[in-house]
């Protein structure tokens, strides 16, 4: 049985096709902002973030993170500008956290560095009952001591979650896009290739991250290429679909 093309279907479904595609493309554009302000801190994350991402930063611990110096002041994950009123204090309190840290947080050194963690017009201000990140109180050693532990990387608990909704997500875009890219003007090989990275880009990326997380290199270069077929594949999908729903010819029939 011969394939319907989209261009010659009625008005509305062109419509709705087109829509879609474009709410596809948009998700294209969001995907790659996300990667540029969360993963990349306001760049495109090369190999050594993804890295980091799923297995940890060597030597990081989530204090370093949240203090580098090199986040800017904007970055949500940016906590020194909290440390002090001036750029001297944040500077100075910075730097003594850290010291702290990099010499394996002993207990001794709680004492000089308590003020910092429990004030009101510091950490305290969000890491206290009533606070932002009250679920993260600094009131004690033993609170802090947890985020000066090694960066192990993304949690177990929230890989999971993450991997569960795209794969979802992954599945069902590469669906749709897949079914009506053949009842477009595409077919042959081009056709064949691009709905086969749409689905093999998503189960590399995903499985990638498990190994990423588990291993470390060289697994997440298999989560960079694994994002690159599925995003480029589902880009250019979109762009026929859109093409055949908007511009190409209704008496056009194979």
């Amino acid at each position: 049985m011969s394939e319907t093309r989209i261009a010659a279907m009625s008005g509305s479904r062109r419509l709705a096709i087109a829509l879609f595609a474009c709410l596809i493309l948009l998700f294209g554009l969001l995907s790659q902002a996300n990667l540029w302000f969360n993963v990349g801190g306001g760049r495109i994350p090369g190999p050594e973030r993804v890295l980091w991402k799923y297995h940890g930063k060597p030597g990081a611990t989530q204090l370093h993170k949240v203090l580098d110096a090199a986040l800017p002041e904007t970055d949500p994950q940016a906590m020194w500008p909290y440390l002090g009123a001036t750029p001297e204090q944040q500077a100075q309190r910075r730097s003594a956290i850290l010291a702290w840290v990099d010499s394996g947080s002993p207990r001794t050194g709680w004492d000089a560095l308590a003020p910092i963690f429990t004030g009101a017009e510091s950490c305290g201000q969000c890491h206290a009952a009533g606070g932002l990140k009250q679920d993260l109180p600094f009131d004690t050693y033993e609170h802090v001591r947890p985020v000066t532990e090694p960066d192990q990387g993304i949690a177990w608990g929230t890989l999971f979650v993450t991997a569960h909704n795209h794969c979802f997500g992954f599945a069902v875009a590469a669906l749709l896009l897949s079914l009506l890219l053949t009842s477009t003007g595409l077919k042959g090989v081009p056709r064949v290739l691009l709905i086969v990275a749409a689905f093999a880009g998503p189960l590399l990326d995903v499985s990638c991250w498990f190994l990423t997380k588990l291993y470390g290199a060289p697994f997440h270069l298999g989560v960079m290429l694994g994002g690159a077929l599925f995003g480029g594949a589902i880009a250019a999908m979109a762009l026929v679909v859109l093409w055949e729903a908007v511009l190409a010819k209704p008496a056009a029939q194979d």
